[in-house]
């Protein structure tokens, strides 16, 4: 089956890169902006308190998941 005919498979890949960029880049973002970290820490820190903060995180991925 290609891609075309399951396009809940298309649209939850979408949704999922929708959320990576909406949380994760734009907290990078504005922990490279305001915080003035270097790209290192702010990645490691970003992606550490995602995973600690599980609950939180899923929260987060909810609204994206429901539209994909």
């Amino acid at each position: 089956m290609r891609l075309r005919d399951r396009p809940y498979v298309l649209f939850s890949i979408l949704a999922v890169g929708a959320f990576v960029v909406a949380h994760i880049g734009f907290e990078v973002f504005a922990r490279l902006w305001v915080g003035r970290n270097n790209i290192g820490e702010a990645v490691s820190e970003t992606l550490y308190y995602s995973a600690t903060q599980l609950v939180g995180t899923v929260m987060l991925l909810a609204p994206f998941a429901l539209l994909g």
